[in-house]
């Protein structure tokens, strides 16, 4: 066992201290010297040849914040803030969706004729390459950045400045929309109410003429004012959720508040109708205390009160929302406007010829080790036993397939 042991000893090459290496390089430094500046020079010619890109860049965020003096539409805002009304800031996350949408792609792509230009067979193929040569970020301050890459700078501008038009169109066709949507619904609520309130108002005509004698208190009169303010806030909320319920579903956060309101409303105007609460700060009398045809009279004045101001609402609503289908002001702020590069932005010649350098000096170093070992080696080392069966099983290998 000893003596097998040490026959495989003898086999082990020693292990060469690092100088001897240094003097191996040392000696053969033309070599390596040679290798760098060959790997180098291939690096510079191929960085010469590739192609020229360049990258413009667009930032851009949402409108300025103000105050919004639309009481329905807000809602919708604040629910919908991409619409950029007034008041309300688009979120950046939500735009880099709408500019990642193929509906902007589809838009930049025909503005710029990049089915030509980048050689697509199909649509689809364009859309492919419009992403990968674009990057929309945004940043920590949620300032929203667009950048394309394009071999013409004036191109890659251009693309930029696409985008941005796109994203404008889109939320100006939202907006529309919304403020169309709104205003029919609140004409067509504005008429119901405009029937009603004109049939009250003649029934109240009507029982007072008959009953001419019949009167109130301030007191009660002030119940009912308190009674018909309460119910004109549920019907305004009503008329709100409404118009949200056209935009959202049923278990949208806003849909929920709203309608949690509408609860704590409905039982508010309940106590006031039971006489538990008049909605007053002083003491007042139940509606149910007065006679019976001073209930009948408050009833009717109750009816008149809530549709006028549920009418003077909706008019008010209706104005806004003409105004707000006709708005054409900007939804978003262009803080800096895309210009052509001067400079690409690839290849970095400067970059690729370093590393062609790096990888020329270790290949050079490969290279000279290499060429010490087969020089000073013959057959019988095992190392050199090795890659001599290697390459011969390497050949034959080789000219068994020629023979097929």
């Amino acid at each position: 066992m000893d003596q097998r042991t040490t026959d495989a000893s003898s086999d082990l090459e020693p292990v060469r201290p690092l100088s001897e290496y240094v003097l191996v390089l040392i000696r053969r430094r033309r070599l390596v010297v040679l290798n760098i500046i060959v790997v180098a020079v291939i690096t510079a010619i191929v960085s010469l040849v590739m192609p020229a890109w360049y990258t413009s860049t667009g930032s851009i965020l949402p409108t300025e914040s103000g105050q919004s003096n639309v009481g329905l539409l807000s809602m919708i805002e604040s629910t919908f803030p991409l619409l950029s009304i007034p008041g309300v800031s688009a979120p950046s996350e939500a735009m880099v969706a709408i500019l990642a949408s193929r509906r902007v792609a589809d838009d930049v792509i025909a503005e710029n004729d990049l089915m030509r230009v980048f050689e697509s067979r199909t649509p689809d193929d364009a859309v492919k390459t419009l992403r990968k040569r674009s990057s929309i970020t945004v940043n920590e301050n949620g300032v929203l950045r667009i950048q394309v890459e394009d071999r013409d700078p004036d191109r890659a501008a251009a693309m930029v400045r696409s985008h941005i038009a796109s994203l404008e169109r889109y939320n100006q066709e939202i907006r529309t929309t919304a403020g169309r949507r709104t205003r029919e619904f609140v004409e067509g609520r504005i008429t119901e109410t405009a029937v009603t309130l004109a049939d009250a108002e003649e029934r109240l005509a009507a029982f007072q003429t008959e009953h001419a004698s019949v009167e109130i208190g301030e007191q009660a009169r002030a119940a009912i004012s308190a009674l018909a303010q309460a119910e004109a806030e549920v019907t305004t909320l009503q008329i709100q959720l409404g118009i949200l319920r056209s935009y959202a579903n049923e278990n949208h956060p806003s849909v929920l508040e709203l309608e949690a309101r509408i609860r704590e409303q409905q039982r508010v105007l309940g106590r006031i109708r039971s006489g538990e609460d008049d909605g007053l700060s002083g003491a007042a009398p139940s509606l149910g205390e007065l006679p019976e045809l001073g209930v009948e009279l408050a009833r009717l004045m109750r009816e008149v009160e809530v549709q006028n101001g549920v009418y003077y609402l909706l008019s008010q609503e209706l104005e806004s929302a003409k105004i707000q289908e006709a708005r054409d002001t900007p939804t978003v702020q262009v803080l800096d406007e895309p210009r052509p590069a001067d400079k690409r932005t690839r290849p970095r010649r400067k970059t690729m010829v370093a590393i062609g350098a790096l990888l020329g000096l270790l290949s050079g170093v490969l290279m000279a080790l290499a060429r010490e070992f087969l020089e000073t080696t013959d057959g019988s080392h095992p190392v050199r036993r090795s890659l001599d069966a290697a390459v011969c099983a390497f050949k034959e290998d080789t000219a068994r397939l020629r023979g097929r």
